[in-house]
C-alpha cells in the first residue's frame, strides 16, 4: 500500500517543494490506512528538510487537511524523543476494499 500513498502525495496540490517532500516522507512510512509514526528528526532525515522546517510543513499540511497527527502518540523512537503518529488523507478515506483506507489518487 506504500506505492498507493506515495502515489497520492504526489498527486496532491501543495505549493512549496518543501511541503511535498514531507508529505512523501510520511507516505514512504505510511501503512495500509495511511497511519505512520515517525520523529520529526527523521521526517526531517528522510525530507532533506531542517527540523524546524519539517515542523512548519507539518503545520501547513495539517491546515490543508491532508494530514492530522497526535504529537508524541508513538514510542520513545532511538533515544532521541518520542515519535508522532500521523494520519494521511483523515476523513477522506474509502473503506469498500476489506476495510482499508484507500488513497484519493
Amino acid at each position: 500500500m506504500r506505492r498507493d500513498w506515495r502515489v497520492w502525495a504526489a498527486s496532491q496540490k501543495v505549493r512549496k517543494a518543501s511541503q511535498r517532500a514531507v508529505l512523501t516522507a510520511l507516505a514512504d512510512q505510511a501503512d495500509a490506512t495511511g497511519a505512520c509514526f515517525a520523529t520529526i528528526a527523521e521526517l526531517a532525515e528522510a525530507s532533506a528538510c531542517a527540523t524546524r522546517t519539517v515542523q512548519n510543513k507539518l503545520n501547513e499540511l495539517e491546515a490543508l487537511g491532508l494530514v492530522r497527527r497526535e504529537i508524541g502518540g508513538g514510542w520513545i523512537a532511538k533515544g532521541i524523543g518520542r515519535a508522532n503518529g500521523f494520519q494521511l488523507a483523515p476523513g477522506s478515506t474509502d473503506t469498500r476494499e476489506g476495510g482499508k483506507a484507500v488513497p484519493d489518487a
